[in-house]
């Protein structure tokens, strides 16, 4: 952190999906996020209620499985 903010990509990323997002979108964003090394990027999706977790391992993300209502989450 500086005077202007965060430097440098952040370690988390979560987008919660909206009817506004789109897959261009999503997929812009994931490939934006990878080249810039976030080191997890959650994506939430409130009607499905899910989540999966993407995770950077040698420059590339690794998806989790498709977590739902009930599942626990460990950090």
């Amino acid at each position: 952190m500086d005077e202007a903010g965060c430097v440098g990509a952040p370690d988390l990323i979560v987008e919660i999906l909206s009817p506004s997002n789109n897959k261009k979108d999503l997929k812009i964003k994931y490939e934006l996020y990878q080249e810039y090394g976030v080191k997890e990027y959650w994506i939430l999706h409130p009607i499905a209620q899910t989540l999966i977790i993407y995770t950077i391992e040698d420059g590339k993300y690794l998806a989790s499985r498709l977590f739902g209502t009930g599942d626990k989450v460990a950090f």
